[in-house]
C-alpha cells in the first residue's frame, strides 16, 4: 500500500485533497522497502489482496471508524472503493454510516467486482491482468460484503475497538503476534466527515 498505492500520484491527489492522511507502523521499527519482495507482491496480488497485514481506517472528525478494509488495493481500486466516501462528509452520524453501507452493500451485490481498465504500474513493471486477478477481486468483493454489514449493524465503531481486531479476508500478517506496547495513534488515519 505504502510503495505502490499510496505513492501513485492520483491516489496521493485525491487523498490530500480530501482527508487528513496518517500512517502508523503498529510493528515498532518495522520497515521492508525491499523491491524484490514489493516486485513479487506487485506482480502476484496486482488489484486486491486482502491480507490482515494492513488495514486503512476512515474515520469522522470525533474519532469513530466509518469505514475501513484491510490489505492491499492496486491504486484504481482504491479510488474506487474511497470515492463514494465523499457522502459522509456533511453527515457521518450512525444512521448515515448505516445508509452508506447498506448502499454500499447493494453496490457489490449488483455489479461485482471487475478487473481495473485503467493501466498501473509499480517501478516501470507494467500489471497485465490475468486469471488470478478476477479471483482476488471475488474474494475482495466477499470479504468488503462482510464489511459492510458489520456497519450496517454497527454504524460508527470507535477506533479503539477495531484497531486491532478489524475483519480481514486471509490471515497473513507481517506483524508480531501481539500489539501489546504498541503506542496507540494519537490522529485519525483518514478523516471523511469534512474536506480539510
Amino acid at each position: 500500500m505504502r510503495t505502490v498505492t499510496f505513492s501513485d500520484a492520483k491516489v496521493a491527489e485525491y487523498v490530500n485533497a480530501n482527508f487528513i492522511p496518517l500512517w502508523f507502523n503498529r510493528g515498532k521499527g518495522f520497515h521492508n522497502c525491499e523491491h524484490r519482495t514489493e516486485e513479487g507482491i506487485f506482480l502476484r496480488s496486482a488489484e486486491a489482496y486482502t491480507t490482515k497485514n494492513i488495514c486503512t481506517f476512515f474515520l469522522e472528525p470525533g474519532g469513530k471508524v466509518v469505514h475501513y478494509f484491510s490489505g492491499y488495493y492496486a491504486p484504481p481500486v482504491f479510488l474506487d472503493l474511497v470515492r463514494p466516501l465523499a457522502a459522509l462528509r456533511e453527515n457521518a452520524g450512525d444512521e448515515d454510516v448505516k445508509r452508506f453501507h447498506r448502499e454500499r452493500l447493494r453496490s457489490l451485490v449488483s455489479s461485482p467486482m471487475a478487473v481495473s481498465a485503467e493501466p498501473f504500474s509499480y517501478l516501470g513493471i507494467a500489471h497485465a491482468h490475468g486469471p488470478v486477478c478476477a479471483k482476488l477481486l471475488a474474494e475482495a468483493g466477499s470479504y468488503l460484503k462482510r464489511v459492510h454489514e458489520q456497519f450496517v449493524k454497527d454504524g460508527g465503531v470507535p477506533l479503539d475497538k477495531v484497531r486491532s481486531g478489524y475483519l480481514f479476508g486471509n490471515p497473513f500478517t507481517e506483524e508480531p503476534t501481539s500489539t501489546a506496547g504498541f503506542p496507540k495513534p494519537q490522529t485519525p488515519v483518514s478523516t471523511a466527515g469534512g474536506k480539510r
